[in-house]
């Protein structure tokens, strides 16, 4: 970023490795009008200023740190490859070692390949955040669509969530069915004949047996626990 003859503030940025076009000014700033100018449209000015020099930052550094490691991985590839054949040397001897040199080739020519692949990855996401940063508009764009996406993925979790609650099933669980073979069963409060009674059973009466316990079993009755005595009880199963 630089400052021409009459104040204003030039934001061009080298052109990028994959053609991204530079932006030009879409506006002037003037030092000497910055008391007529309203205090929004000046704090505006200077973030826009600031985000596009962000942007033209990218775009000045980030293809060439981005040629820099390809460059980097290419040698650290290769030398690599070479210690690799000269272990082969030591330990095979010098005819496997030319075997291996070729295989080394052809293993390079694909590797550089696969560099080349990663390079321009590189320099696609640099070009992406160069549009970010292209200026405030564009950031605050960027910005409010990633904080929409992530209000409507937690929405749609939290509404996921809620659904797989309601539906699971509550576990009931099951217990043995038994038939009352007495005319008239006492249903006591505990397991013992001593034991206050709160209803009978007649004859073919179904229970479900949650327990047995002292020769009663253990059953529920009007939705408490309740004793029988188990002798008079027959499994239906």
């Amino acid at each position: 970023m630089a400052i021409d003859q009459y104040g204003r503030f030039i934001r061009t940025a080298p052109s990028p490795r994959i053609n991204i076009p530079v932006r030009e000014s879409s506006y002037s700033y003037s030092y000497s009008s910055r008391y007529s100018t309203p205090w929004y449209e000046h704090i505006w000015n200077r973030f826009d200023n600031a985000i596009s020099s962000i942007g033209n930052f990218l775009a000045d550094k980030g293809f060439s740190a981005a040629e820099l490691i390809t460059g980097i991985s290419v040698w650290i590839y290769a030398i690599g490859l070479i210690i690799w054949v000269i272990g082969k040397w030591s330990s095979d001897g010098f005819l496997w070692a030319i075997v291996y040199a070729f295989g080394a080739m052809i293993m390079f020519g694909i590797g550089c390949i696969g560099i080349g692949l990663f390079s321009w990855l590189l320099q696609l996401i640099v070009g992406a955040l160069r549009f970010v940063f292209w200026n405030g508009v564009s950031f605050l764009a960027v910005l409010a669509v990633i904080i929409a996406f992530s209000c409507l993925s937690n929405c749609t979790g939290a509404k996921t969530h809620e659904y797989v609650s309601n539906q699971t099933e509550t576990y009931t669980p099951t217990y043995p069915k038994y038939e009352c073979t007495a005319e008239v069963l006492n249903v006591r409060t505990h397991p013992n004949t001593t034991s206050h009674v709160v209803g009978t059973l007649r004859k073919g009466n179904q229970v479900e047996v949650i327990d047995t316990e002292n020769g009663f079993a253990a059953i529920d009755y009007k939705g408490q626990r309740r004793y029988v005595s188990l002798k008079y009880l027959t499994n239906t199963y």
